[in-house]
């Protein structure tokens, strides 16, 4: 919901002084967007007291972000935390005699929120951290797709934990030879984050600031937003606009290659 705030307000600046035409498309969007997801808010509303979009954001807080920081601070795995807290909850909501979804919605949220505001800035730390994790190579899920490895392993949580070779050990076992087959895939994904940076860069020095905002910022909401729940997937939406960075950074370094092809020819 606020992307879908922040692309009206970049298409009211974009218009540079034509406000009202702005001001109609910006009402226009928020419109449609208010038409597809107030009834569904409304409907969760009635069921769990709270007119949120997906319940999904609650267990998230606990089990993911909150549960990320707690398993940091243990130096233990975040699947093992997870089931820590799930045993707590559960005895919390026996305890209380309550089972509806609204009271077990309620402890995520002060739960999660109690754990992240005791240790605020190595909260920062730790979930900016796991917001690498969506710029990982897609490979494992694309494997999966194939049938030649099999999910649910752990993989990030490990990545986390341990560090990068310990992930591929992890995943992978004895066929790590499967990441020289993914070798080009994984190469062309880097040179696409290597264009999107020189893309980036490009657009600031030339000032050209109403597109670089409309390509960055949906890219920064949609990457740091989620912390420990990031994972490769995660950065799909993302992508159409790292690609288009990239294709103005790789054009750039064409055109700059091409240009010093041509001096150096000419002498």
């Amino acid at each position: 919901m606020t992307l879908q705030l922040l692309i009206p307000i970049l298409i009211l600046l974009s218009t540079r002084g034509w406000w009202l035409r702005g001001a109609v498309s910006m009402l226009l969007l928020l419109a449609i967007t208010a038409l597809l997801v107030v009834p569904w808010q409304i409907r969760n509303y009635r069921i769990v007291h709270s007119p949120v979009l997906s319940t999904i954001s609650s267990y998230n807080l606990l089990f993911y972000n909150a549960a990320s920081l707690a398993a940091d601070e243990q130096g233990v795995g975040l699947a093992q935390m997870q089931r820590e807290m799930l045993k707590r909850v559960q005895a919390k909501m026996d305890a209380q005699r309550v089972s509806d979804e609204a009271s077990r919605l309620k402890l995520y949220n002060e739960w999660g929120s109690k754990i992240i505001l005791a240790h605020p800035y190595r909260y920062t730390y730790v979930h900016l951290k796991d917001d690498l994790n969506s710029f990982l190579p897609n490979a494992t899920e694309f494997l999966e797709l194939l049938g030649v490895t099999k999910g649910g392993k752990g993989t990030l949580s490990v990545l986390n934990q341990y560090g990068f070779r310990a992930a591929i050990r992890h995943y992978f076992g004895k066929q790590v030879w499967l990441l020289w087959i993914l070798s080009p895939l994984v190469a062309l994904l880097g040179v696409t984050y290597l264009g999107s940076l020189v893309g980036l860069v490009v657009l600031a020095r030339r000032r050209i600031w109403f597109p670089l905002a409309l390509l960055l910022l949906p890219v920064a909401y949609l990457l740091l937003i989620p912390g420990a729940p990031s994972c490769p997937r995660f950065r799909m939406p993302a992508m159409p606009h790292i690609c288009l960075l990239a294709g103005t950074g790789l054009t750039n370094v064409w055109q700059w290659a091409s240009d010093k092809l041509h001096w150096t020819r000419s002498y």
